[in-house]
């Protein structure tokens, strides 16, 4: 398992085989999180929270799988396109 990538696995394995919808796996990775923590903005798209976020091309509602293939990420407020995440990856892969 690979940290990072592993989430992905865990999310469809919830969904296929724990009986919880996409719905609920994404709320617990995002939202729940915030809650748990005490902190209201985690996990949410609202004015003045945190900017983290991925983008994808299709519904993660109707097919987790998009997740694993984001057309970009934005962390801490910094956007990385695909282009840029293929090269991060890439040189990871390296070390």
């Amino acid at each position: 398992m690979v940290a990072g990538f592993a989430v992905h696995d865990e999310l469809e394995t919830l969904v296929r085989d724990g009986g919880f919808t996409p719905w609920q796996v994404l709320a617990s990775a995002t939202r729940n999180v915030g809650e748990f923590l005490g902190d209201s903005l985690r996990g949410r798209l609202v004015v003045g929270a945190p900017a983290d976020l991925i983008l994808v091309d299709g519904d993660p509602l109707g097919d987790l799988t998009v997740l694993r293939r984001p057309d970009g990420v934005m962390v801490n407020g910094r956007w990385y396109p695909r282009e840029e995440l293929d090269s991060l990856l890439g040189s990871a892969r390296k070390r």
